[in-house]
């Protein structure tokens, strides 16, 4: 799942905010990242501190 949404951990969400699985947020007063070609997104992809921040979230939400 990472390795499609991620392109192999090249994509921009993955290098700078650890997203490896394209977890978007509509709650922009977390730290998140705008898409680019948007001129005024209502979401952002969520902006993690870690690697394994980003396999927690994911665990999480496929469990909830």
């Amino acid at each position: 799942m990472a390795t499609i949404e991620s392109d192999y951990g090249r994509s921009r969400f993955a290098i700078e905010g650890y997203n490896f699985f394209g977890i978007r947020t509509y709650d922009l007063t977390k730290s998140h990242i705008k898409p680019k070609g948007y001129k005024n997104p209502r979401f952002g992809l969520i902006k993690f501190k870690h690697i394994c921040e980003s396999v927690d979230y994911t665990v999480w939400t496929l469990n909830d």
